[in-house]
């Protein structure tokens, strides 16, 4: 049974559910909170902050999109299956 602290499709963490609004938009992933932290680690060495992501600096968010588009393309995330 999940919590509501570990559930990735309710996050509680605000990192983890701008992540997540972000993968929804562009990516077909399932949604693993071990994946969401090394996007997280990634991004914080990459100079990024969370900080500007939710005052709304444009520069953060560009950065946090394109590592997310990294992580999907070299398989770090885990993608969801398709059935068409």
């Amino acid at each position: 049974m999940k919590n509501a602290k570990n559930d990735p499709l309710k996050p509680v963490r605000a990192d983890y559910r701008i992540l997540k609004k972000i993968l929804d938009s562009s990516y077909k992933v399932l949604h693993i909170p071990e994946e969401y932290d090394l996007i997280i680690l990634v991004f914080e060495k990459a100079g990024g902050s969370w900080e500007g992501i939710f005052e709304g600096d444009i520069d953060a968010i560009r950065l946090l999109k394109k590592i997310a588009k990294v992580a999907y393309k070299r398989e770090y995330l885990t993608h969801a299956s398709t059935w068409d």
